[in-house]
């Protein structure tokens, strides 16, 4: 599958329903190649879809605009697809505690998830500080961030440690050529 957009050249992409669809592994792995390929650097993809607790062999037969799911994937698949497909740092921004559907042991919930292209280093740097909240975290791309400890990353890494998922998380600092003095100011020290 290859669509018209040129090779890095679209900030976001949104999958409605796509791991709901009749398809195979092999066809939504060639879908997620050809999102990765459009992608710019840094650019995201958001899906959205209903997973269940567990692989079902069979869709089961739902109602209401939850008639037009194929298939239901489990609910580890969507994020485990994109990761192959080599888009990073991906999370889940709605997950509910409570199902949408219940049968027996089977639950069946709202999914809503999220990655990025990854952003090849080489330009300048930038000081960031992972604030926390754990004592470390290594990101899928390997980065490996201590709390409170800085360190220098490609600028372009550090804008997007700006935002979802690692939003609150770092902070940039601004770095400065030299010491800041004082200016206009004098202390006195008596003997």
């Amino acid at each position: 599958m290859r669509c018209s957009q040129p090779t890095g050249s679209v900030d976001f992409v949104r999958l409605e329903g796509t791991f709901n669809a009749e398809s195979t592994a092999k066809q939504r792995a060639s879908l997620l190649a050809e999102v990765h390929r459009v992608l710019k650097p840094g650019g995201g993809v958001h899906a959205h879809g209903l997973v269940a607790n567990r692989v079902l062999p069979t869709c089961p037969v739902l109602h209401g605009v939850a008639a037009l799911v194929r298939r239901v994937p489990a609910e580890t698949e969507p994020l485990s697809e994109l990761r192959l497909a080599g888009l990073i740092d991906g999370y889940m921004t709605k997950y509910p505690a409570k199902a949408v559907f219940q049968w027996d042991d089977l639950e069946l919930r709202e999914l809503k998830v999220s990655a990025w292209r990854p952003i090849e280093p080489g330009g300048p740097t930038r000081t960031v500080l992972y604030r926390g909240p754990f004592a470390r975290i290594v990101t899928d791309s390997g980065l490996s961030f201590r709390r409170g400890v800085p360190a220098a990353v490609d600028t372009a890494i550090a804008d997007s440690l700006k935002r979802e998922p690692w939003r609150g998380q770092f902070l940039v600092l601004e770095d400065r050529e030299s010491p800041p003095t004082a200016t206009g100011c004098t202390t006195e020290v008596s003997p």
